[in-house]
């Protein structure tokens, strides 16, 4: 039911009801808000989303988490910080088509399986990534 996101159904109804919309940054745990600095802490200014360029980038997240002894260690040295840096740029820029582009992107995601190099325009992003997955099974 994970792999297929078929659990994140209910959201939708979040969606009709206001409490969320389709593009923003992600809810997060509440045990890990802690890791969250101050100028951090705006991302929870904005309405949360069901996707988001961190969530469409970081998609395989589950899978990741998986090769990794420690994997909270894992999500909170390495993944985090960069959803962080994502979520931070995506609502200082953010835009109407920009979100348009992210509800397709998330549509060819899910239902398409297209990988993040076809979706993603920015390359750097890619880059950063790869660094984190390269860090799987070495130090973590």
């Amino acid at each position: 039911m994970r792999k297929t996101k078929i659990d994140e159904l209910p959201q939708l109804f979040n969606i009709l009801k206001g409490d969320m919309s389709f593009i923003g940054p992600r809810p997060e745990l509440p045990r890990r808000l802690s890791y969250y600095s101050k100028g951090d802490r705006g991302i929870f200014q904005i309405r949360s989303g069901v996707s988001s360029p961190a969530s469409i980038l970081f998609s395989d997240e589950e899978r990741l988490m998986e090769r990794v002894r420690d994997p909270e260690k894992f999500y909170v040295e390495q993944i985090l910080p960069y959803k962080i840096e994502l979520n931070l740029y995506y609502i200082r820029n953010r835009t109407f088509f920009g979100d348009i582009y992210l509800m397709m992107a998330t549509v060819l995601k899910l239902f398409f399986k297209i990988s993040e190099e076809r979706i993603v325009k920015d390359k750097k992003l890619l880059e950063k990534k790869q660094e984190i997955v390269r860090k799987v099974g070495k130090e973590y």
